[in-house]
């Protein structure tokens, strides 16, 4: 399988990514939320309660109610759907339509004890008798004393839309995601077994062990929409995903380290991993620092890359460039990214690095081959110039007997059916009954199969003329004509030569 098979593979996959259909959502008014810290239900007019954006609501560490307004449009409570209230957030709560209590997600409380968890993405039906055109009240009870982490943005959502199940809706987000999905698969699995099978396992594992960690980050993405989990588990994800996305970085500055830096791979590998460290820390939010990592890995795989180029290694070139287009177009789509962008990026730079070591693989085998082609070759030297010191002589069964001959007096030998015609130098004949593949075997060195039926000392190997039809015969210098088959003929020439 080459790059081009793989490039027809991912194409195949693309075909498979069908569009799907998008939902129609009708978010709460973000100017119209109102939060109380208080323990009972409030009539949110109290020196308790304040105004805030929607994306400032956080329930982490703290209990309190909090108000908003949903426009629903007559088109939505006309449609023949069942109508549904989403919630996505790291938050326990109850949710309360015009006065009616609509539904709950575990059991807000006062502390960690009173509190009980429920699913991070909920939907609850929505009776159209308690709907109305235009504003809608929502009251919801909060509280989220479970997290592991606190987010800069916990809650996620908050709608009315036609009733689907909330992983239906996010399995319809990632669809895409079959694309790199299918190049991760690819890479992990036969750019990891040929790098088993290099001779130098070590150098060509680290991007297989790339494909690898990213596959792993992108299973854990996806896997909100393909099991419904608690709101504490979401901390647990989002920190699998920085992990394998950490991992990721690191195999790529392996990979780029062992590539270009054959002097201080160690001190230069401790620096660089320090240095993804950074962004880890210091970003904020999870996708900012999913995405910060593998950003500054690509930076530092540029910076490392030129400056290998500049030093004489022209493949240096090609990966900055590489990586230099991964980071302008990471700046290019900077809203959204990690979701839609970032493991398409992700797969066009491991099909590069891909072909790069698909490259690497084959210089790699047809230097193995030009070696072992050179040590054929020496080996073939010596065994001739010990034959010419010391003759072999091989016991040949002979009209009963056993006869000692010696190696360097058979010009060629002539398969007969069930014997074996052993042609000498000085014109005797001997029938032996060995098979032509066993004399072969014990007459290797200067011996050379230039037939089905024929063996022949190269030692006395005139000239060697092809015919018309690309077969050709060989002139020996006991004056005899040894007929060369069309399959062979390539092989005789260069044993010759």
């Amino acid at each position: 399988m080459n790059i081009r098979v793989f490039t027809y593979i991912i194409l195949l996959l693309a075909c498979a990514c069908v569009p799907l259909k998008a939902q129609s959502f009708y978010s709460i008014d973000r100017s119209s939320v109102i939060v109380c810290q208080t323990a009972e239900r409030p009539d949110f007019s109290s020196s308790d309660c304040e105004r805030i954006d929607v994306w400032d609501v956080d329930p982490q560490g703290t209990h309190f109610w909090m108000q908003a307004d949903i426009d629903i449009p007559l088109s939505l409570l006309s449609s023949d759907q069942p109508l549904g209230l989403y919630f996505a957030g790291k938050a326990s709560a109850v949710f309360y339509m015009n006065g009616v209590r609509v539904g709950a997600s575990g059991k807000p409380g006062h502390s960690l004890r009173e509190e009980e968890t429920g699913p991070m993405d909920t939907v609850f039906y929505l009776p159209r008798s308690i709907l109305r055109e235009g504003k809608n009240t929502l009251v919801i009870e909060m509280s989220g004393y479970h997290g592991y982490i606190k987010l800069v943005q916990p809650i996620h959502r908050i709608g009315v839309a036609e009733y689907v199940q909330p992983t239906d809706i996010i399995l319809r987000s990632y669809s895409g995601s079959i694309i790199p999905f299918g190049v991760l698969v690819i890479g992990v699995f036969y750019f990891g077994l040929l790098a088993l099978r290099s001779e130098t396992p070590k150098t060509q594992i680290w991007v297989p062990l790339m494909a690898f960690f990213a596959l792993g980050q992108l299973s854990s993405e996806i896997s909100r929409g393909l099991f419904p989990y608690s709101w504490p588990f979401h901390d647990i994800r989002l920190m699998a995903i920085l992990f394998f996305g950490i991992a990721a970085s690191a195999s790529l500055l392996m990979h780029v380290v062992q590539r270009f830096l054959v002097k201080w791979q160690a001190r230069s590998m401790l620096v660089y991993l320090l240095g993804l460290c950074i962004p880890a820390f210091v970003a904020p939010g999870f996708d900012a620092k999913s995405v910060a990592v593998f950003l500054t890995a690509a930076i530092i795989g540029a910076v490392v890359s030129f400056s290998a180029y500049r030093r004489g290694d022209q493949a240096g070139l090609k990966y900055g460039v590489a990586f230099l287009i991964f980071t302008i177009s990471v700046h290019l789509v900077p809203s959204g990214f990690l979701d839609r962008y970032y493991y398409y990026f992700v797969a066009a730079l491991l099909i590069f690095l891909f072909a790069q070591q698909i490259k690497q693989l084959e210089a790699e085998r047809a230097q193995q081959a030009e070696d072992q082609a050179r040590a054929n070759r020496l080996q073939q030297m010596l065994d001739e110039a010990n034959e010419r010191v010391n003759p072999r002589r091989i016991k040949v069964s002979h009209e009963g007997k056993v006869e000692l001959v010696s190696a360097s007096d058979i010009a060629y030998c002539k398969g007969a059916r069930d014997y074996v015609e052993l042609q000498c130098n000085n014109g005797k004949t001997i029938l032996c009954s060995h098979t032509l593949a066993e004399l072969e075997n014990e007459l290797s060195g200067s011996f050379l199969k230039v037939h089905r039926s024929y063996l022949v000392n190269g030692d006395y190997a005139e000239t060697l003329e092809r015919e018309a039809n690309g077969a050709g015969k060989l002139l020996l210098k006991t004056g005899e004509y040894i007929p060369v088959s069309r399959r062979i003929m390539p092989k005789v020439r260069k044993a010759l030569a």
